[in-house]
Parts: structure tokens; C-alpha cells; sequence
């Protein structure tokens, strides 16, 4: 019984180790932020990356087209758009490179010279879900202990010899 519990012990030490190993994996979440510079009563640059290299960009200001510009081999892009002295909304849509559609935006305010906004996560995900194998860990341990615990009862229950 003995061995048992150990082998148990040891599996479930190996399962939790391997768990925690975390590599690279894509994720879905598409990265991107659109950032607008050099505010001015009369217009701004925009600027942005996440597309696909070479991608057609369309470009709008408050949901009216503005334009289109073509990424470039590292899926940003650069384009000059007038904006009056009030709020607006500046949008760029385009495909990513996965193939899927992007859409950054920034909300500029009338006071603010520029402004920065992300439309997803701009880091990474480096990691793995081990939620599944710490599980499977966790469920050998208390069987482990489960067993340890009917086979001590059992131990326990029996008569002695006595002779």
C-alpha cells in the first residue's frame, strides 16, 4: 500500500510540474492601438499598428469615411485626417493577420492635444491553461488519500491474533 501512496505522490508531483511549464501559445486577442498626434484646429496624424502587411486601411472620423491607406510590411500605418475643433471619434478598419477583420479607435477630445487608444490587449499571451492538469492533480491526491484512509480503517477494523 505503500507504494501505492508513493507512486500516487509522485505522478501527482510530475502532473503539477508540468502544469506550470508555460510557452508561447497565439491567442485569439488581437493587439493593436491607434494613437493620434499632432492635434490641431485643422487636423492630425494617425497612427497605428496590428494590421496585416500591406492590408487596405479604411480610415473615418465620426462613422464618415476619411480615407483609406495600405499597411506597411509591419502592419502599421500613418495617415494625415482633418478634424475640426471638437470631439471626435477616429476609426481604422482593416484585416489582421490572422485574416480577421481589426477595427482600432481613439476618442479625441476638443481640449486634448492628442490621444491614445487600444482596441484589445497590447500584450501578449505567454502562457498555457493548466487549470485542467492542476485538476487532475489535485483529484489523484485525494484519491490517494482516500485509498490511505479505507485501507488504515480496514487495518484498524480486523481482529488481532492472539494466540
Amino acid at each position: 500500500m505503500r507504494r501505492f501512496v508513493f507512486a500516487t505522490a509522485i505522478v501527482a508531483c510530475l502532473l503539477t510540474l508540468g502544469a506550470g511549464i508555460a510557452s508561447a501559445v497565439d491567442y485569439p486577442a488581437r493587439a493593436g492601438a491607434l494613437l493620434v498626434r499632432g492635434r490641431t484646429d485643422s487636423g492630425a496624424t494617425i497612427a497605428g499598428c496590428g494590421f496585416a502587411a500591406g492590408a487596405g486601411v479604411q480610415i473615418q472620423v465620426d462613422s464618415a469615411g476619411d480615407g483609406a491607406t495600405n499597411a506597411t510590411d509591419v502592419g502599421c500605418i500613418s495617415q494625415q485626417v482633418a478634424l475640426s475643433s471638437a470631439a471626435h471619434v477616429v476609426t481604422a478598419t482593416g484585416l489582421d493577420p490572422n485574416g480577421e477583420m481589426l477595427t482600432l479607435s481613439a476618442n479625441v477630445s476638443a481640449t486634448d492635444p492628442s490621444s491614445t487608444s487600444t482596441s484589445g490587449s497590447s500584450l501578449p499571451f505567454t502562457g498555457a491553461n493548466s487549470l485542467l492538469a492542476g485538476g487532475i492533480a489535485i483529484a489523484m491526491l485525494a484519491v490517494g488519500g482516500l485509498f490511505t484512509f479505507v485501507t488504515r480503517r480496514r487495518a484498524t477494523d480486523r481482529p488481532s491474533i492472539q494466540g
